[in-house]
């Protein structure tokens, strides 16, 4: 490092606030100690501050990850009603998983192929989803097949509860 470094303390870049010089390097410059908008602190080279590489303490790129993973096509990404349509899907495609091969795949249960987008299943079961989990809860709510014999489609599927859907089972129907 030549000569001594410009001091940038009290300087804004993006969210951050340099405060002081954290350390010092021969060959990669100055470290320096910043205050991030949401209130953490973090260290960065210069460099980094200057060519706007360190924006914030993270917690920048957390928001912009969130946003556009999570929210982007319909924000149900991690709700109970879209796990049910995932786990949906992968009984009927999981041809590597041998229990589901058994009772899904070399059966022929398949999906609509409408439902293998999120939004039309959303279109066809959610609001049969909410009436139903308005009475017997969230966690009592299941995807469950009219008739077991056939895949998933709108006239073939219903909301049960754990009970409900433990009786339209082909072993409980023969006993």
């Amino acid at each position: 490092m030549a000569g001594k470094p410009i001091d940038i303390s009290g300087r804004r870049y993006n969210r951050l606030t340099v405060i002081k010089i954290h350390s010092r390097h021969p060959e990669r410059g100055v470290r320096w100690l910043c205050r991030c908008d949401c209130g953490n602190e973090t260290t960065a080279w210069g460099w980094e501050i200057k060519k706007g590489k360190k924006k914030s303490c993270g917690c920048y790129g957390k928001e912009v990850r969130k946003s556009q993973k999570y929210n982007l096509k319909h924000g149900m990404r991690k709700t109970r009603f879209y796990e049910i349509w995932a786990a949906m899907k992968r009984r009927c495609t999981a041809v590597n998983n041998p229990l589901y091969k058994k009772y899904y795949i070399d059966k022929g249960i398949m999906f609509s192929p409408e439902w293998s987008k999120f939004e039309n299943f959303k279109n066809d079961m959610y609001e049969d989803y909410l009436n139903h989990v308005k009475e017997y809860g969230e966690e009592d709510t299941t995807l469950d097949r009219i008739d077991g014999d056939k895949g998933y489609f709108k006239a073939n599927c219903r909301w049960a509860t754990r009970q409900e859907q433990s009786q339209n089972r082909k072993f409980t129907k023969e006993a």
